[in-house]
């Protein structure tokens, strides 16, 4: 977090800290990033990085995180312009890190059993959420 987000700011805040359950039956989360939430020039500094911490085996039936790579780095006009995604199959003890700027979203879970993760997110400090 420090040498991603350290330079831009004398502190680190923690942007979220949630529980996140995909249900049997869920669609696909609609790609998106998350640093989104602030309506601004990015000016190329990262606000925010994620750490999705699985509780249950992610995997592609059960709707395991999917990273869209070099999404950080350009600008997306529209979905046809996503590559595949790398399905972040893992499960607990891993971690998965990302920074705000990547798209990313939950797959659709087809399996019979939920998947289980804590996201912890840490920002910029100066910022407030909106």
């Amino acid at each position: 977090m420090r040498d991603v987000l350290g330079p831009a700011c004398e502190r680190i805040q923690l942007n979220v800290a949630q529980a996140i359950s995909v249900h049997p039956g869920e669609i696909e989360q609609f790609p998106h990033r998350d640093h989104d939430m602030w309506p601004c020039d990015k000016g190329g500094q990262e606000f925010l990085v994620n750490v999705i911490w699985p509780l249950s085996q992610f995997t592609t039936a059960n709707g395991a995180t999917r990273l869209y790579p070099g999404t950080h780095q350009r600008e997306i006009d529209s979905l046809d312009q996503l590559a595949e995604p790398v399905v972040a199959e893992c499960g607990p003890g891993d971690a998965i890190l990302f920074l705000g700027s990547t798209i990313h979203g939950a797959g659709a879970n087809k399996a019979n059993r939920e998947r289980r993760a804590v996201v912890i997110g840490h920002r910029l400090g100066a910022l407030t959420a909106l």
